[in-house]
């Protein structure tokens, strides 16, 4: 029997101005970048694609969606037993959606953590669940990102402040991993110094650390997360490297490795929406020392947006079925 939807919460006139302020940033950049390149070079990139590339990329992201699906599925099991995996799915698939074609305020997380407490009527380990779900992945992507970073190495002598740029991001992603590891151990001792409460950290913190205790008492269940961590973070590497050999890039594969991770970890700073800018912003520059065109490398970064966006659109037929049961499109901030 299908649940009641949960009430709409609107957002607040400070919500809404952040939301504008992060789009109106991100396509401004953007469109700073594409005015300062020769577009029609872009476009030629595009023209002379492989598109059998490009549709293997396109599928192996839809694969990827599954795959996510299928972690965040080994932690809401132990929530709830009864979910099948093809409501995790179906729900991972509806986010997705949220995240990418629906008000900005509708984040994808927001999307399956309503959906679950729906379901469990328990919001805290609802939010707990994609919060160790998305850290077990940034925990793989940022080891990738290491060992991109240092296998090319050398490529990077004609440019040392973009390297040691590189260099600072990597670090600081890794002390943000292990603060929040740590935190099962360590959340008393944080919450007693004079730090202000930004986003809320107390109280998410304390839901993670209470998960991931949970994860961490059971073995099987952290090694499987960390291992289908490994296999979807590679997935969405690989689709990069489709992508750059369908557009004919001579981009190494490890360079690739780097730049990912890279361009993920900028794309967390809360001015851009959807990444859109910062990957750009780093592909060119990172890409340039290698003497790839800008064309090439906006071609590039704007090809994987595009795809990303496709491959959401599954979620778009969900909500067109009527799948309301299972997903909240209410104005919601992002857990």
């Amino acid at each position: 029997m299908q649940q009641p939807e949960p009430q709409a919460a609107r957002p607040t006139l400070r919500k809404q101005l952040t939301v504008i302020a992060r789009v109106v940033v991100s396509l401004a950049l953007v469109g700073v970048l594409i005015w300062r390149i020769d577009f029609a070079k872009m476009a030629e990139f595009w023209q002379r694609a492989d598109r059998a590339l490009l549709l293997a990329a396109l599928l192996l992201q839809l694969g990827g969606v599954a795959i996510s699906a299928w972690k965040w599925w080994q932690l809401i099991r132990i929530q709830d037993p009864t979910l099948p995996y093809r409501w995790s799915l179906r729900t991972y698939f509806l986010g997705s959606f949220a995240s990418n074609f629906l008000p900005t305020m509708v984040g994808g997380d927001a999307v399956r953590v309503l959906s679950l407490t729906q379901r469990t009527k328990r919001p805290g380990p609802a939010i707990a669940s994609v919060l160790v779900e998305r850290v077990s992945g940034f925990v793989v992507l940022t080891v990738i990102g290491w060992v991109g970073l240092l296998s090319s190495w050398a490529l990077f002598d004609p440019a040392p402040e973009l390297r040691l740029s590189a260099l600072l991001a990597l670090a600081v992603a890794t002390s943000g991993i292990a603060a929040a590891i740590s935190s099962p151990w360590t959340l008393g001792w944080l919450e007693k110094l004079p730090i202000p409460d930004v986003l809320r950290w107390r109280s998410r913190l304390g839901s993670f650390s209470r998960s991931l205790r949970e994860a961490a008492a059971d073995t099987r269940t952290l090694l499987v997360l960390l291992g289908i961590s490994v296999l979807y973070q590679c997935s969405w590497v690989m689709v990069n490297i489709l992508v750059c050999s369908a557009l004919g890039l001579p981009i190494p594969w490890l360079v690739v490795g780097m730049i990912v991770p890279l361009s993920d970890i900028f794309g967390l700073v809360p001015i851009f929406w959807n990444s859109l800018g910062a990957r750009e912003g780093v592909y060119i520059a990172l890409l340039g020392v290698l003497g790839i065109p800008s064309e090439a490398a906006m071609a590039f970064s704007l090809m994987i947006f595009i795809i990303r966006l496709i491959a959401s659109l599954p979620g778009g037929l969900l909500m067109a079925r009527g799948s309301r049961g299972d997903q909240t499109v209410a104005e919601q901030p992002q857990p």
